[in-house]
């Protein structure tokens, strides 16, 4: 993602994850109550900082662009009035970070906390504003060390803060000084329609050996909507989407899959084995390539995803041997998560037979349950007789007691063993 001033979308919906523990490896200064400054500092002129709040991802994010703030507005964050007023361009300077894999921001006044995380992988995008040289209101910064991502808060509010502390963050001391406290916005944004309502979580842990997730590679495709039309016609159904960049024409689909309910990933932006292969480097420039465009259709990146051919796959051992036992565990260090299969239908090239297709879902399916294990159905939405096959799925599935959910960071990966 580009910075949130070229880009406002790229900050929306982190539902994600960042580098876990990243944040908490070089902590803001334990900075002692401000004193009296030794001599009088100019007084300098005030900016108010906008605090906006993302309801889905936990995240709070801070700018003075009036521009950044309406376009976060009009993506569903709630608007928090000003947070604080810092000097216009004076004091010591607020660095502002990126994570692009989560899509999160942090923000530290301490440049080797900066570029620690730089090191670590985030995006420098340079001075957010100013600390008050004067020292007049401190900032008060708090990590959840329960998060997985969004862990950082800053307030100037100091009943916000031993609130924050009370409920088991941690206190680490002051990150940066403003002017004065933030107020009501006089002359506050124009607020677009409310989203529709977040559907509550969905209980993954019970009754495991009936859950059933179905996934889809590959697409969109021309296929794409004839099979959306059949989700449709059951509500109660979510499924996966691992998308890729091929058939450029259907790829707005993705929006739709989103706004259904269902859940979108990254799968490749070319699918090219040779291209993706041959680096970690190139692997990673293609998986971001496909979540800016994940992002665009959804407002949001992913930390879902699947290795073209999965992590098992032998093809990519010829193009850089050893390279998934590197891309797994990187994966891991990005606060990624990737995902296998346990059924698998045999469109890939097994079969072009819509009943046999349906037959290997529903005899993996079968198995899987008598193992006491939730399945995860790979399925490709490029292979229209593969698409023929699922409403059967469906109807035999719902038949049986079965729920088919979406997947998320908590359901089970199905991982493989990796063959280099």
């Amino acid at each position: 993602m580009k910075k949130i001033i070229v880009s406002a979308a790229a900050a929306f919906m982190m539902v994600t994850a960042c580098f876990p523990g990243s944040l908490t490896a070089v902590k803001a200064e334990e900075t002692p109550a401000p004193e009296a400054p030794a001599e009088e500092v100019p007084a300098a002129e005030p900016v108010p900082m906008y605090r906006l709040y993302n309801p889905n991802s936990g995240e709070h994010f801070y700018t003075a662009n009036i521009g950044e703030r309406d376009a976060l507005i009009q993506l569903y964050w709630r608007y928090e009035d000003f947070g604080w007023y810092a000097p216009k361009d004076a004091g010591d300077p607020v660095y502002r970070l990126y994570n692009s894999f989560a899509g999160e921001h942090h923000y530290t006044l301490n440049e080797a906390e900066k570029n620690a995380l730089v090191e670590a992988g985030w995006t420098d995008e340079g001075i957010g504003w100013y600390s008050d040289p004067a020292k007049t209101v401190p900032l008060y910064r708090e990590y959840n060390p329960n998060a997985f991502s969004c862990n950082h808060n800053y307030t100037t509010n100091i009943k916000e803060h031993e609130q924050l502390i009370a409920n088991g963050w941690l206190d680490e001391g002051f990150a940066w000084y403003a002017l004065k406290e933030g107020e009501k916005d006089p002359n506050p944004p124009e607020m677009p329609e409310p989203p529709k309502p977040t559907p509550p979580p969905v209980d993954e842990t019970t009754d495991k050996a009936h859950i059933i997730y179905l996934t889809f590679d590959d697409g969109p495709s021309k296929n794409t909507r004839t099979l959306l039309d059949v989700l449709k016609k059951y509500p109660q159904v979510k499924v996966s989407f691992f998308v890729v960049n091929q058939a450029t024409n259907y790829v707005p689909l993705i929006a739709e899959e989103f706004q259904d309910g269902h859940t979108v990933a990254v799968h490749s932006y070319t699918h090219d084995y040779k291209k993706i292969y041959k680096s970690t480097d190139a692997y990673w420039s293609d998986f971001n390539k496909m979540n800016d465009i994940v992002e665009k259709y959804t407002g949001q990146r992913s930390i879902l995803f699947r290795f073209p051919g999965g992590s098992s796959n032998t093809v990519s051992r010829s193009y850089s041997k050893g390279i998934m036992t590197t891309l797994t565990k990187q994966s891991k260090d990005k606060g990624l998560v990737y995902f296998d299969w346990n059924v698998s239908s045999g469109d890939a090239g097994e079969t072009t037979s819509t009943d046999k297709v349906y037959s290997n879902v529903i005899s993996g399916i079968k198995s899987n349950t008598k193992n006491g294990r939730a399945s995860v159905v790979l399925q490709h939405d490029s292979k229209s007789y593969s698409v023929k096959a699922v409403e059967r799925s469906i109807q035999w599935g719902l038949q049986n007691g079965y729920r088919f959910l979406p997947l998320s960071k908590n359901s089970p990966t199905a991982h493989h063993h990796i063959n280099n």
